[in-house]
């Protein structure tokens, strides 16, 4: 889903260019919105109603949340990201390019050209009026491209999912959530599976287990989604037709291979726990709910990428100049989120047809 669109937006391998420790605050604060997303996302829509089934009756919807994005998300500087900090420096490589420009995030502005260009420096022991001492330089190895924002304001959180909800035992219903895997174009596929459990707490509380048209439930919601995306050839970081990795003496050693197992992970979990009130009006069912929520997401570049460095032995030939070196596996980002969640909405249930509208308040 959004791994793909990132990789088109050009957040893909080629972000690696600057290096691990800045290439990581830069999918860090592109991809926010989306973890942010899914946690709102994850733990919705496992409700339209206080009310159980009753005993071996089945409910089948198809879920999907929507969430919106807040303009705080839309956007970050690259002044802000503390780029720069480690082996790689970064300048602009035009005149387009401001460092407090605000770039936008993967649902924000659509802001290009904003390239940079990137220098790998390093120190280096010498003698000079023959005294020892040590020099820092660096050299230029190559640039970077800062990926554009999509300009999508309210996006899917998570892919549409089938949601069977059965009655049991006292007044229960055994919700079940899930998308098989699917593979929605070349190289990305995705999965989700979820299950709940609603339980009708009013039966227990005397008086108030009387009283007709509304009820009260606790219910307890957990989800798990992956999603895989294999980079495709024509956005491949790798040596084979790369004018700045062709510069780097050792590149012969690095042609010919097909980089064929870069690929986007993205994996998430999340669970709530709350209660819902509602009100049984005809056809008409309004609801309130108060849910604590949690969301784990991760971000992960896997396989091999080339990587220019510096030789920075002096002992070698060809010091100073670009060199290419190999990682695997060099990105991974780990995130959650918390916090309490207060949803409103209504079902309507005419005809055979059921219509539904939940409105939440929380992070997103």
């Amino acid at each position: 889903m959004y791994i793909q669109q990132a990789s088109a937006q050009g957040a893909g391998a080629a972000i690696l260019k600057a290096g691990t420790q800045d290439a990581n605050k830069v999918l860090n604060a592109y991809l926010s919105p989306v973890f942010k997303g899914f946690a709102s996302g994850s733990t919705a829509g496992w409700y339209n109603t206080a009310g159980t089934q009753g005993m071996a009756v089945f409910d089948i919807s198809l879920s999907l949340p929507l969430f919106m994005v807040p303009d705080e998300d839309k956007s970050y500087t690259f002044n802000n990201l503390g780029m720069g900090s480690g082996a790689y420096n970064f300048s602009p490589k035009n005149s387009d390019t401001d460092p407090n420009n605000k770039l936008g995030t993967l649902f924000g502005p659509k802001v290009e050209n904003q390239q940079y260009n990137i220098n790998y420096q390093f120190s280096f022991d010498t003698v000079l009026g023959g005294n020892p001492a040590r020099l820092d330089t660096s050299i230029l190895i190559g640039s970077i491209t800062m990926p554009p924002g999509s300009n999508i304001p309210i996006a899917p959180s998570i892919p549409p999912a089938v949601q069977l909800s059965v009655g049991v035992y006292k007044n229960t219903d055994v919700m079940l959530r899930i998308l098989p895997e699917v593979r929605l174009y070349d190289g990305f596929k995705a999965s989700m599976l979820g299950f709940g459990v609603k339980h009708d707490i009013k039966q227990w509380i005397p008086v108030i287990k009387e009283m007709p048209l509304w009820d009260w439930s606790v219910i307890f919601g957990y989800n798990t989604f992956n999603a895989t995306y294999t980079i495709q050839e024509k956005d491949r970081l790798k040596v084979d037709g790369n004018a700045e990795y062709l510069r780097a003496y050792n590149a012969a050693d690095f042609a010919g291979k097909p980089y064929d197992n870069q690929r986007f992970e993205f994996n998430g979990t999340g669970w709530m726990l709350g209660t819902i009130v509602s009100a049984r009006l005809l056809f008409f069912t309004p609801y309130l709910g108060i849910n604590y929520n949690r969301a784990t997401t991760s971000f992960a570049m896997l396989g091999d990428y080339p990587l220019l460095i510096a030789e920075t032995d002096k002992n070698n030939p060809n010091f100073g100049q670009p060199k290419v070196i190999e990682l695997s596996d060099p990105i991974n980002i780990e995130g959650s989120v918390s916090g309490l969640r207060i949803n409103t909405g209504f079902r309507v249930k005419m005809f055979g047809t059921t219509l539904l509208y939940d409105f939440s308040s929380n992070s997103y």
